[in-house]
């Protein structure tokens, strides 16, 4: 099960970090703004999953495909997501929701990362 109440936050940590993700390419800028990753952006293997990025810093204008495979150890990406898609379902929208469905956004991820290494006794750059 996802921590801290935060299963987007959670998921995508892990992929942020397996896939060397920024967060503007994981979750949107702002609430309104249009979602880098939507439902339909990510496909599910055995041992690993697809994510298609229709924006990056550094191609703006392609599509790029990352593959993030299984990890052994206490965090897996891949079954992370696993978990997180049977709980957000398969409706059209945003890929990552905060538990009230709403859209989590870069703003929040960066709180919720500053909040969790106060927690754990770590110094966060303003």
């Amino acid at each position: 099960k996802c921590r801290n109440g935060m299963p987007g936050y959670v998921v995508g940590r892990s992929h942020g970090f397996y896939g060397f993700l920024r967060c503007g390419e994981l979750v949107p800028t702002s609430s309104g703004s249009t979602p880098p990753l939507t439902r339909n952006d990510i496909d599910l293997h055995t041992g690993r999953i697809t994510l298609r990025l229709r924006h990056t810093k550094t191609r703006p204008t392609d599509t790029v495909t990352i593959e993030i495979s299984n990890t052994p150890g206490h965090v897996c990406a891949v079954s992370a997501m696993r978990q997180y898609l049977e709980l957000r379902g398969h409706q059209p929208g945003p890929l990552f929701l905060t538990q009230d469905g709403s859209t989590f956004t870069c703003e929040a991820f960066i709180r919720s990362l500053r909040q969790l290494c106060a927690h754990l006794g770590l110094h966060s750059a303003a």
